[in-house]
């Protein structure tokens, strides 16, 4: 299939196509000029007639010289002027007299008569006497007037000729001389395409075609000019964003819902900072911003919180609003400081330590976040092993239904015993697992070890066990948690799946069909969360969730902050109505515990109730609550 033109290449295409006729149409006219002044220099008309004319006067008067005084010598003139006639007829017969002979029937019908009288007097010159040159006088005097007039006509033919060919090297002049100025044009228009070109081409080479926005590698070439510039090195500040968990927005969405994002943020950075030197695409979903401002110190955290609030409206796709939340990392450029690989390292290990503090923040670079990443490696390496040693172990925090104020539930965490470091803190590890894929692993140690402990409690109380949205990447999830249900021999009725919501902002068949299964198999789905995330109400029609866990910070508030309460009981009634379970994190104190309980939730969890058990006392809590149901005559199921 052949390939189709673009517009560049079609002029290119004809240009060079114009250029090369027009040599070739030069080459002809350059051709037929140089023939025509061959042909004047080779064909002298004029010369050739007047000549012959002269000649055969000459050989008239030899004759008569003899007539009068016969003598050998004049014989032998006679004959020598008769054999140059001869000679000049023979040349009149070729050239340009027998190419005008050929035109002019005049002309023709004198040299005929000429070389007719010439050829009856050969035999007299021959027998030359007084008798015979009396004859040849005879026969050449008629032709005395033609002759003279053969000159005039080779004259008046040779100044048509000349006029004729002075136009034609005047057309040939001209021509050639247009010619070479369409060639000039050509060039100049072909050099101009080219230039065209070359900026196409340098465009498209710094350009990231996504967005629109310069990309790394016009980065990297502005950058260092603009820490080349003594005068402007410390009023120079590089911001390095990215999105936060990009790769869940992009599979909930496909490919063409990321590009839009990313299309969305770009538009949305060039509108709010139109004093940045530059704002580029580096690739993948990670920006960079080039500011130069007169305080960095001061004026980085006011443009960056600008960027933030601004950046992380919600986005609209495809019917549905998705929020958006952006790590950014700040350096700026000091008179040691100002390498800009130097720079790239630090805004990076900057950006690291927003995403590192919980994300959607952003952080000014500090020397000890350099500390820190060799730290966190040093904690990977660790963690790698540390499922392998053994160094994980769970606890347990309890779930209390408000009606009773007895443990129904107990959430399973993951507790990491560094022998060095001492207890990790989940928010420290969770994310490297996550980043370097370890956590479908613990995932799985978690499920069965939390079913096994499950197996162990009284039947009244179950076990919720949190997902991470890595989990369902793969095709294994089901398997795992049959695995872990058969090896416990522990009721799937028993055990409550938490999921966040990021998870369900997928909404594909492949979430649908593992969730369909989970429930299947007999096990509760608890949404957990709920409130910080996309919060759509639309997930508890399409998913088959049996709860709602609204996050703490609303319950946090509920004391000082009216809408919290007001967001808090809204849900709350919303759940209840649709036959969903609810559960309040974060209860800290009786006040909150009052307010929820005031508010219908069915459950709630926190420090007021219990903090996290490890095994052993969690499993001692449950049986002496049990025994103490069984002590007052309640039933112990």
């Amino acid at each position: 299939m052949l390939k189709r033109l673009t517009g560049w290449e079609w002029s290119f295409a004809v240009t060079t196509a114009l250029m090369a006729l027009v040599a070739i149409y030069t080459s002809v006219l350059t051709s037929e000029r140089q023939q025509s002044l061959i042909d004047s220099a080779r064909y002298n008309t004029v010369f050739d007639v007047t000549q012959t004319a002269s000649e055969f006067l000459q050989f008239e008067a030899a004759v008569g010289r003899f007539a009068l005084t016969p003598s050998d010598a004049a014989k032998d003139a006679v004959q020598l002027r008769l054999a140059i006639v001869q000679n000049r007829l023979s040349i009149l017969k070729q050239g340009g007299v027998a190419l005008l002979a050929a035109r002019r029937a005049d002309l023709r019908l004198t040299i005929e008569s000429l070389a007719s009288a010439i050829a009856l007097t050969v035999p007299l010159v021959d027998a030359l006497d007084e008798k015979n040159a009396t004859r040849v006088l005879d026969l050449l005097s008629p032709l005395n007037q033609p002759i003279v007039g053969l000159i005039g006509t080779a004259n008046q033919i040779s100044v048509e000729s000349v006029d004729r060919r002075r136009l034609d090297l005047a057309r040939v002049y001209w021509a050639g001389l247009v010619l070479t100025i369409i060639l000039i044009c050509c060039g100049i228009m072909l050099i101009a395409l080219l230039v065209r070109r070359n900026r196409n081409v340098h465009h498209l080479a710094h350009t990231d075609h996504l967005t629109g926005l310069p990309n790394r590698l016009m980065f990297g070439e502005i950058l260092s000019e603009m820490t080349s510039q003594s005068e402007g090195v410390a009023r120079s500040v590089l911001m390095l964003l990215d999105i936060d968990l990009f790769k869940d927005i992009n599979d909930a969405l496909g490919h063409a819902g990321g590009d839009a994002l990313l299309q969305v943020l770009a538009r949305r950075l060039t509108a709010i900072l139109p004093e940045a030197v530059l704002v580029a695409r580096l690739g993948g979903d990670e920006f960079a911003i080039l500011l130069r401002i007169d305080n960095p110190s001061v004026e980085s955290a006011p443009i960056a919180e600008r960027v933030r609030e601004v950046c992380t409206q919600p986005f609209a796709y495809d019917g549905k609003l998705i929020p958006i939340s952006l790590s950014i990392g700040i350096v700026a450029a000091t008179i040691d400081q100002h390498d800009p690989e130097m720079l790239m390292k630090y805004a990076d290990l900057a950006l690291y330590a927003a995403k590192a503090s919980g994300r959607a923040t952003y952080r000014l670079f500090d020397p000890c976040f350099e500390r820190d990443l060799l730290t966190r490696k040093a904690l990977e390496v660790d963690l790698r092993l540390a499922l392998k040693l053994n160094q994980f172990d769970l606890h347990f925090q309890p779930i209390i239904d408000l009606a009773t104020q007895r443990i129904v539930n107990c959430e399973a965490l993951l507790r990491w015993s560094h022998p060095v470091l001492g207890a990790v803190p989940p928010s420290q590890f969770i994310p490297i697992a996550e980043e370097i894929g370890l956590i479908t692993d613990l995932g799985r140690w978690v499920l069965a070890r939390a079913c096994l402990a499950a197996r162990t409690w009284p039947a009244t109380v179950k076990v919720s066990i949190n997902l991470s949205p890595r989990q369902f990447d793969g095709i294994d999830l089901i398997a795992h948690v049959g695995s872990a249900l058969a090896a416990s021999e522990l009721p799937a009725s028993r055990v409550e799946l938490e999921i966040t919501e990021s998870i369900l902002l997928r909404d594909n068949e492949h979430v649908l069909r593992i969730l369909a299964e989970l429930k299947n198999l007999g096990l509760r789905i608890a949404l957990d969360d709920f409130g910080t995330g996309y919060s759509s109400l639309g997930y508890l029609q399409r998913f088959p969730i049996d709860k709602i866990k609204i996050d703490q910070s609303f319950v946090r508030d509920l004391t000082t902050n009216p809408e919290a309460c007001l967001i808090v009981e809204s849900i709350g009634a919303l759940a209840n109505k649709l036959g969903l379970t609810t559960t309040a994190e974060g209860i800290e104190t009786e006040a909150h515990a009052v307010l929820i309980r005031a508010m219908g939730y069915v459950e709630g969890q926190g420090y007021y109730f219990d903090r996290p058990l490890d095994g052993e006392t969690c499993h001692a809590r449950l049986w002496a609550q049990a025994n103490a149901i069984h002590a007052i005559g309640a039933p112990v199921i």
